[in-house]
């Protein structure tokens, strides 16, 4: 079961894997800014999961995108 502390865990590891490869890539040797785009792009796969496995747990609820816009 997600909690609201987990989800804020979630968020604030987000933005400090999101300013870490800023910080990377502005700042960083070549290999420090490769290791910061493989970051974002492992951050944005585990976001589009999370938006897979939100979408899953709606259609197993019967609940369909047009009942969630108020």
């Amino acid at each position: 079961m997600v909690t609201k502390e987990n989800q804020l865990i979630d968020i604030l590891e987000d933005i400090n894997t999101i300013t870490d490869a800023l910080t990377a890539l502005d700042e960083g040797a070549s290999d420090e800014r490769r290791s910061a785009i493989w970051a974002l792009q492992a951050l944005v796969e585990r976001k589009e999961a999370q938006v897979l496995s939100f979408e899953a747990q709606i259609n197993e609820d019967g609940y369909s995108c047009n009942q969630m816009v108020a």
